[in-house]
């Protein structure tokens, strides 16, 4: 989409534009959460493919001027709504964030489709660049440990103490292993001359009865 936009406010920005006047932090936060759910209905509205809702709002985000900046703010309505005492740094920060949803809003409904975006690399890549954004965190901590791991087998590979350790290691393996199967066994033993005892009770059981009839 095109940047530039048409300057008639969008009607259903009045309710942000409310708490925007207000100048306090709680309703700035108060104006960045309405403009999430303003930004959800216009995507929903439009005919974007795919069939979860965040399908859409990626479609949506890969024609927008400020694909990047509107990525940060979601990131940040996301925190404010999932992690306990989150709150938006200053006054000046979350204006700008509701602002750069405004702008997306605009775009969305006043902007033209952009041929050299929709062509470009950016647009290609976003879905993934997008993806792997919201989900940053698991992504470092998958890398850390491979990173992690990796150092650890070549430790092991390449020195004589990882390869003493190893041996120690699959050494104590085996003996917790033969540990194990000789408690199983005994375990197995001791069930076994327990039902054993049993069936015979029971068998001396009957036959008493059988001799008192």
């Amino acid at each position: 989409m095109g940047e530039k936009t048409n300057n008639k406010e969008v009607p259903e920005w009045r309710h942000v534009r409310a708490y925007l006047e207000k100048k306090h932090i709680d309703s700035i936060t108060l104006a960045l959460l309405e403009s999430e759910k303003l930004f959800l209905r216009i995507v929903a509205r439009k005919a974007y493919a795919g069939k979860r809702l965040e399908d859409k709002v990626v479609h949506a985000i890969r024609e927008l001027s400020n694909a990047s900046q509107l990525i940060r703010a979601r990131e940040a309505v996301y925190q404010l709504i999932h992690t306990f005492r989150f709150e938006i740094s200053d006054i000046y920060t979350g204006e700008d964030m509701v602002q750069t949803y405004k702008s997306a809003i605009e775009e969305l409904i006043y902007g033209d489709v952009d041929a050299k975006r929709l062509s470009s690399f950016w647009y290609r890549v976003l879905p993934v660049y997008y993806r792997i954004f919201l989900s940053r965190k698991r992504v470092i901590r998958w890398v850390l440990w491979g990173a992690c791991i990796a150092v650890g087998l070549l430790f092991v590979a390449d020195t004589t103490l990882g390869q003493a350790f190893f041996d120690y290691s699959v050494d104590a393996l085996h003996g917790v292993l033969r540990f194990l199967l000789v408690v199983a066994v005994v375990v197995s033993l001791l069930a076994f001359v327990v039902m054993s005892s049993l069936v015979v009770l029971e068998s001396h059981g009957k036959v008493r009865r059988r001799k008192k009839r």
